[in-house]
């Protein structure tokens, strides 16, 4: 089935982390292995990491000091996931939370404003990656969450 992702980054990311106790059973349950899209590398397949980035693309040069900046006043971050929902593209669809959470957006803002980074994104939209599934087939994955 999916494997980490293998493919190197040109940029930097910054990601929250999650401990989720039997996160590879829930998705493997949930993703049907015929559905999984991957590649000879496994640069797809499902995520065993889960985490919400909070910035994509940070160049190399920036210091760890201008994260602590922005970071270090928060105190507490608590997150929910409200629903299942996907991304389209020609090659793949990902299936993913959407993530509503206290101070997220506030951090990737500070983010943008307080380092130098690289996206074609503009728009910020808090996600954990469940995986990523063949074109069209993650329509049957969404679903709103009750709690």
């Amino acid at each position: 089935m999916g494997e980490k992702r293998s493919h190197k980054l040109d940029y930097n990311c910054l990601m929250l982390k999650f401990d989720i106790p039997n996160w590879s059973d829930f998705i493997t349950n949930l993703i049907k292995e015929d559905d999984v899209y991957n590649t000879e590398t496994n640069s797809y397949g499902l995520e065993h990491e889960p985490h919400v980035t909070l910035l994509f693309g940070i160049h190399d040069y920036v210091d760890s000091d201008e994260f602590k900046k922005i970071l270090v006043p928060i105190r507490h971050i608590k997150c929910k996931a409200t629903k299942i929902s996907i991304f389209e593209n020609k090659d793949f669809d990902v299936v993913k939370f959407d993530i509503d959470g206290n101070y997220l957006h506030k951090i990737n803002y500070d983010l943008r404003n307080g380092v130098d980074y690289t996206t074609s994104y503009p728009e910020y939209h808090p996600h954990m990656t469940i995986g990523y599934v063949k074109p069209g087939t993650g329509k049957k994955y969404r679903k709103n969450l009750k709690n």
